[in-house]
């Protein structure tokens, strides 16, 4: 098998894990062929996944023969025991373990997670593309999960999995009084160093997002008589502005000098954002987003060398705070 890095261990792990959870199962050919590894360490891979706990809360694969060709074996995984799952055979540490239990469920619940277990190594450096949300080092959760966390976000995923709802103690930033709050949980996520759970009220169905480390109590699972309809998920992981989406979707661009244009095209940018040099020099980058306030940051940051804004009102909106922020500086 080789040596492989515990970040390229846990990846090749959930390429296997799901695979074998998707509908009807795999065989080791298919796996094989999916995953560019051979079938003995897929083999291997198998057997450790069923026997790596001695509590017995290893993963339940049953195998079975294709009834039109007796030559093929299946391999499918009960996906009821991905939340029972602990990795000691990976040596982690119970931060590690317990953010890879937590992927492994997330990948479950919305679309875009599928890529966790295609991949996990590409995300430790940037968005390689609109299928891959990032995380810089799975080493490092202690921010992520903290032991204060860890049985809160127990919590959440039993929720999560048994479509029940939740109720805790939240602490709104800038505001003085902690604010109980009932949802529904959708699902959750790591962005930039954080746990966020994503949720509706149950009250109006608004969709909120919540940073699991202001959550000052471990959250009560309710099961309400009246619950909103489920939003659908709105494909906000994959913005290349952040998930923290206030606006409408709209596509935009932003024209830099020939030194700032440099600098883009060497980046490494998600497939949703197109970058292009003109013949001048200069460089004009164009993407699609939700996120107005990030956007708007973003190229405020960068401003003495930003030539051309396009949409006209995006570039009014921070023309006008820029004027703001000039006014009110200069008045103090």
């Amino acid at each position: 098998m080789g040596r492989h890095s515990t970040i390229e261990s846990i990846a090749r792990m959930l390429q296997i894990v799901k695979l074998m959870s998707q509908e009807g199962g795999a065989t080791l050919s298919e796996m094989e062929k999916a995953t560019d590894i051979d079938r003995w360490t897929i083999k291997d891979m198998i057997d450790s996944l069923e026997s790596m706990n001695t509590d017995g809360k290893g993963l339940c694969i049953t195998e079975y023969k294709d009834p039109n060709d007796k030559r093929k074996t299946y391999y499918q995984i009960d996906r009821k025991s991905l939340w029972t799952l602990t990795l000691p055979g990976l040596s982690l540490s119970d931060d590690e373990g317990m953010l890879l239990a937590l992927m492994m469920s997330q990948s479950q619940q919305t679309p875009v997670l599928k890529a966790a277990a295609q991949g996990l190594q590409t995300k430790l450096s940037w968005f390689k593309d609109a299928q891959n949300y990032q995380i810089y080092n799975v080493n490092a959760t202690e921010k992520i999960i903290s032991e204060e966390a860890k049985e809160a976000v127990g919590v959440i995923l039993k929720a999560i999995q048994q479509n029940k709802c939740l109720s805790f103690t939240y602490d709104n930033a800038g505001n003085s009084k902690l604010a109980r709050r009932d949802v529904m949980p959708l699902y959750m996520f790591v962005y930039d160093g954080g746990l966020y759970l994503n949720a509706q009220k149950l009250e109006d169905g608004e969709l909120r997002t919540f940073a699991v480390e202001r959550i000052q109590d471990v959250p009560k699972i309710t099961s309400p008589r009246k619950r909103p309809k489920p939003l659908p998920y709105d494909g906000r992981l994959e913005d290349p502005f952040g998930p923290f989406c206030e606006h409408k979707g709209f596509t935009f661009s932003v024209t830099f000098d020939s030194w700032q244009g440099w600098y883009n095209m060497q980046r490494r940018w998600p497939d949703s954002i197109k970058v292009k040099r003109n013949p001048d020099g200069t460089c004009t980058l164009t993407a699609r987003t939700r996120g107005l306030h990030v956007v708007k940051k973003w190229i405020m940051g960068q401003a003495k060398n930003v030539k051309k804004i396009e949409p006209k009102w995006l570039r009014d909106k921070i023309l006008e705070e820029i004027d703001a922020m000039t006014s009110s500086v200069r008045q103090n």
